[in-house]
């Protein structure tokens, strides 16, 4: 009879260990990986085990720690599994079941929101937002010494301060992206940069995405506590109607549709099962939240879009200004051509151009020239360094030369040059016997020659 007493007890007690894998829970439970004994595990109010290998539960033992366990995250480091505050420093140890606090640090709240994992079997933080200003620090956790430690990275002006973020590791490379900043208009989101981090070298690289451009419905900050998780060399993100695979292999992003009904608030991959965390203000029990396992085959559903992850940026404010400089050197360059000429052409001071009949001065354009002045230019180019007779040009300003009267001739004649020359002197500072050189002509005595501006002009066919 006492030995079917103690059988009788002995199958409450079981029973009273066991459940059914539809959890519910008032207070969002933590769930993590416990790499020891490979069983997903879910605490509650930090005080009830639930093993869900297993299907049992038992009482939580632990150590005094600060704050509540679903303000921890988890890290699984050489098969011990550890458990650190969201907003950086206590670091508690989960061993046989229990919780124990190995840290000599203390609350930093410092990093909430942080990129976190765990990188040559060390803890990092990146980022993250606290004591009223987001951050772009690194900060690494030393079993050691039991303290943390900031992280030194190169180039850290290319990396916003971000909280929030999504993040994955891959080999030596940390993926930056997404999540939220502080701007002068307030909170805004980082939808359009991914910061990549070489964690041998410490040195930051910046790319573009149009990763939440083109999937409008996709949450710019991640809202679970875990980063995306790997399935089939993929790394999934999700909101409440998109999960997105992202393939770094092939730097391509696949989006589909969600299969969660429900909100989702944390979710890990184990094995081909999606362990998850949902809301479920809607059960019942008047509980908030429920656990589900979903098969990890859900995700290869049809896809709906597919784009690349990132690319590289492209300096085009940059682009644009050495656009703009060129259009103005040009149009500069365009407007003071003759300024150019005359450095090049620099030893004759006068320059003409013959299309648009123009003369300048070291630069600068005679404006005063009339059409009477225009046609001596014309004579003087077209026998340019060559004495020419003073009568030549009386035909310049006769109407009917062998009609009209030759003092009115020579009369109209030398008003116009005295005239030009008057001219050429003002602009230039020349006297009568640097701009025009006399002599009589070779083959009769009686008969002047003159000579315009002598070796000072270059003619142009412009």
């Amino acid at each position: 009879m006492k030995k079917k007493y103690l059988i009788l007890v002995w199958s409450l007690f079981l029973c009273s260990s066991m459940f059914a894998q539809d959890l519910s829970f008032k207070s969002m439970p933590l769930l993590f990986f416990h790499e020891a004994s490979d069983e997903m595990i879910i605490i509650d109010n930090d005080s009830m085990v639930y093993n869900l290998n297993k299907n049992v539960n038992y009482q939580l033992k632990h150590t005094n720690y600060p704050g509540k366990l679903i303000n921890y995250n988890c890290f699984n480091v050489n098969k011990r599994t550890f458990f650190v505050h969201e907003g950086c420093g206590p670091v508690l140890e989960y061993r046989n079941d229990s919780i124990v606090r190995i840290d000599n640090s203390f609350l930093h709240f410092n990093q909430f929101g942080a990129a976190k994992f765990v990188y040559n079997n060390e803890i990092y933080f990146m980022g993250g937002y606290g004591l009223f200003t987001y951050k772009n620090i690194l900060t690494k956790y030393d079993f050691k010494q039991k303290e943390w430690f900031l992280v030194e990275t190169k180039n850290t002006d290319l990396v916003e301060e971000l909280s929030n973020t999504f993040y994955i590791l891959q080999d030596d490379e940390l993926f930056v992206f997404g999540g939220s900043r502080l701007s002068s208009k307030g909170e805004s989101f980082n939808n359009d940069h991914i910061y990549k981090l070489n964690l041998k070298t410490l040195e930051w690289n910046v790319f573009r995405t149009d990763l939440f451009k083109s999937i409008k419905d996709l949450n710019v900050v991640r809202k679970t506590k875990n980063a995306p998780y790997l399935y089939n060399s993929n790394y999934f993100i999700y909101s409440d109607t998109r999960i997105a695979a992202i393939s770094l292999l092939d730097n391509e992003i696949t989006t589909y549709d969600s299969f969660f009904r429900q909100p989702l608030v944390d979710c890990l991959l184990y094995g081909d099962s999606i362990y998850t965390i949902l809301i479920d203000f809607g059960h019942e029990s008047k509980s908030n939240f429920s656990f589900k396992k979903f098969k990890a085959g859900n995700l290869n559903s049809k896809p709906i879009d597919s784009s690349a992850f990132y690319y590289k940026t492209q300096p085009y404010l940059l682009y644009l200004f050495i656009v703009i400089i060129l259009i103005l050197l040009g149009f500069t360059i365009y407007k003071a051509k003759t300024f150019i000429l005359f450095f090049i052409y620099s030893k004759k001071p006068f320059h003409y151009f013959k299309l648009s009949k123009t003369l300048y001065f070291k630069g600068k354009k005679v404006k005063q020239l009339s059409e009477g002045d225009v046609k001596i230019l014309e004579t003087l180019v077209a026998n340019l360094n060559t004495y020419v007779s003073l009568n030549f040009y009386n035909e310049l300003f006769s109407i009917n030369y062998k009609n009209d009267n030759y003092a009115a001739i020579v009369k109209r004649r030398e008003k116009k040059l005295d005239s030009f020359i008057k001219i050429i002197s003002n602009v230039s500072g020349y006297n009568y016997q640097q701009i025009v050189e006399e002599r009589k002509s070779t083959d009769d005595k009686r008969i002047k020659e003159i000579l315009f501006l002598p070796n000072k002009l270059k003619v142009f066919n412009k």
